[in-house]
């Protein structure tokens, strides 16, 4: 008896452990075919449809929804009194939602995704800048590299500039889905995450990749993301100090390293450090860089500059680069020199002076020959932008396409003496400049915070100017 009860009982439990391993099959498989069947659309074919009341309808952008079948046809004033802000956070909350499903591959998954800030740029086309935040499930996948995006403490952070279509379907309904998406640089404004806390003092650079940290008042570079940090071995007092206040060697001074003083990309860093004189130590004007990572440093002399106000580095190649420095000409006016390498910044030499001896506020070149130098507005100045096309040798004046401005604000204002203050163009990645012209300090002129923005198709030799854009969002 005992050994029948014995025999039956394996039985079974051989029967359970065959029943377990085709579930588990079961499961297994019923997984991948959904995994397969999951359609995850990019950024730039995603959308849903919504009703008057800002319900999805459906979030993959298809066509359930037959005419008819949520209302009768309806005029369309409830889209015209649609909020853009409202739309935005509902198409891209509706957008990672369908990356953080079951059966998502673990590619192409995400969690803990949150919609952080919408800020209307343009409310005529529908342009909106987008603040949002991810973890990847699979902390290798590369299918995210389109966001654009770098990672602090695991977590994506990104901002996209998104010009909507908001489609009336004539059913009580809306089609919502990008007419567009640019990263903020590309749009032509350069914008920054307000969490300081949360990124450790970092900077974000062109790539999540490569960056700098402050940490105990000393700079860091990283190459891969964050998981190895090197110290840029040089005094701190001069690569941190503040040209604006070099006077001033409090710690108030000492909270960034200027924008323009520093170049990192995949293997070289270089930062520009001295030009200055700090409790009767004058240190010339110096850049030190690396090509292998932070492996090794090498300091090279720029010049004997000491009284350094403001300068910029650009690094076009491994080989070519350019500095301006501006320095103290005289009480009233400031000098400019521009110096080249061509040795990847072991030796640097005079090539050319700026063309007018005031501020200068920007500095970019975007090739040995062309680069741009934008000048703080002054009243007595007809353009606070100028180019060169010979490498810094000679300079021309860009004058901008003037246009009509808005009516309501009556005949005593000027185009020219509204936006003045040119920023430094910036290059997108199929070689398109664009240029922001922003309002003198204490415009009374409609909005304040409204620029002017130009683009180039032709290296910067011609501009033509697309549309007015609110910067209240740029930093």
């Amino acid at each position: 008896m005992k050994g029948f009860i014995s025999r039956y009982g394996i039985r079974i439990l051989a029967a359970a452990g065959f029943i377990a391993v085709v579930a588990l099959i079961t499961y297994y498989e019923y997984g991948r075919i959904h995994q397969n069947d999951t359609q995850i659309k990019s950024q730039y074919t995603f959308g849903i449809r919504i009703d008057k009341d800002l319900n999805v309808i459906d979030d993959a952008g298809g066509s359930d929804v037959q005419p008819g079948a949520v209302a009768a046809k309806e005029s369309d004033d409830w889209i015209d009194s649609l909020s853009l802000l409202d739309v935005s956070r509902i198409w891209m909350t509706a957008y990672l939602n369908q990356m953080q499903g079951r059966f998502v591959p673990s590619v192409k998954a995400v969690k803990n995704a949150s919609v952080n800030d919408i800020n209307v740029i343009n409310s005529n086309d529908n342009t909106v800048i987008i603040g949002f935040t991810a973890e990847a499930y699979n902390k290798e996948s590369d299918y995210f590299d389109s966001w654009k995006g770098y990672v602090s403490n695991g977590r994506m952070i990104c901002e996209w500039v998104v010009r909507l279509n908001i489609e009336d379907m004539y059913d009580g309904t809306a089609r919502i889905s990008a007419a567009s998406v640019q990263m903020p640089e590309e749009y032509g404004i350069k914008t920054y995450v307000t969490d300081q806390a949360a990124l450790q003092q970092s900077t974000k650079d062109s790539s999540n990749l490569y960056r700098y940290q402050l940490v105990d008042d000393k700079v860091q570079v990283t190459f891969d993301g964050g998981e190895k940090w090197t110290t840029v071995p040089a005094e701190s007092a001069y690569l941190l100090h503040s040209y604006s206040n070099k006077d001033d060697s409090s710690e108030a001074s000492k909270k960034a390293v200027d924008e323009g003083i520093y170049v990192i990309d995949s293997q070289n860093a270089a930062f520009l450090y001295g030009g200055v004189a700090i409790g009767g130590k004058s240190v010339p004007l110096t850049v030190i860089f690396t090509k292998d990572k932070g492996e090794h440093w090498t300091s090279s002399q720029v010049a004997e500059l000491t009284d350094v106000s403001f300068a910029y580095i650009n690094m076009l190649s491994d080989n070519d680069g350019v500095i301006v420095a501006g320095y103290s000409k005289s009480q009233n006016m400031q000098g400019s020199q521009i110096y080249k390498t061509t040795d990847g910044g072991e030796n640097w030499r005079l090539v050319g002076t700026t063309p007018i001896a005031k501020a200068i506020v920007g500095a970019k070149f975007i090739s040995t020959s062309t680069g741009f130098i934008t000048y703080k507005y002054d009243s007595d100045m007809a353009t606070t932008l100028y180019a060169t096309f010979d490498g810094g040798g000679t300079f021309s004046a860009v004058m901008l396409e003037e246009q009509q401005l808005s009516d309501n604000v009556g005949g005593t204002y000027q185009w020219n003496r509204v936006f003045v203050q040119a920023n430094t163009p910036v290059q997108d990645s199929s070689g398109k400049l664009s240029l922001l012209v922003t309002q003198a300090a204490g415009s009374t002129y409609n909005n304040p915070t409204l620029a002017a923005r130009y683009v180039s198709d032709d290296g910067g030799v011609t501009w033509k100017y697309i549309e007015q854009i609110d910067t209240k969002t740029s930093k």
